[in-house]
């Protein structure tokens, strides 16, 4: 692949970033990268530990965690009750890490994300 390079002035673009957040127009939208900081599965290392848990589904073809939590919740004797107590332990058990603990320093706009945890609301919490 062809190394592109982009033409844009760095300086101006900070500036810019810098001014959005400074007077709170900056909206912040965060993955689960940032929730593997602080010790957390992304979604294929948690189907992993959901297959290790839960043995019964282990001839599962689900392309992805969504895909198995269906076929766990089609499987005899694997409770509904079981997988969510596994996964709420599983996402509840990390403290937010450095990352996480700045984000309430900023005055962001708007916040969204795609992680199924708290750590977010939790560095809220415990920056108050």
């Amino acid at each position: 692949m062809p190394n592109q390079s982009f033409d844009f002035d760095l300086q101006s673009y900070l500036k810019t970033l810098a001014n959005a957040v400074s007077t709170r127009k900056a909206t912040l939208f965060i993955g689960a990268g940032a929730s593997q900081s602080a010790g957390l599965p992304n979604a294929d290392e948690l189907s992993i530990e959901l297959l290790d848990k839960f043995p019964l589904v282990q001839n599962s073809s689900a392309q992805n965690v969504m895909e198995l939590l269906d076929d766990m919740l089609d499987t005899p004797g694997i409770d509904r009750i079981e997988i969510e107590s596994f996964i709420k332990s599983r996402l509840t058990s990390a403290q937010p890490s450095t990352a996480h603990r700045m984000i309430p320093r900023i005055p962001w706009r708007a916040i969204f994300t795609t992680n199924w945890d708290d750590l977010i609301e939790l560095s809220y919490r415990q920056d108050n």
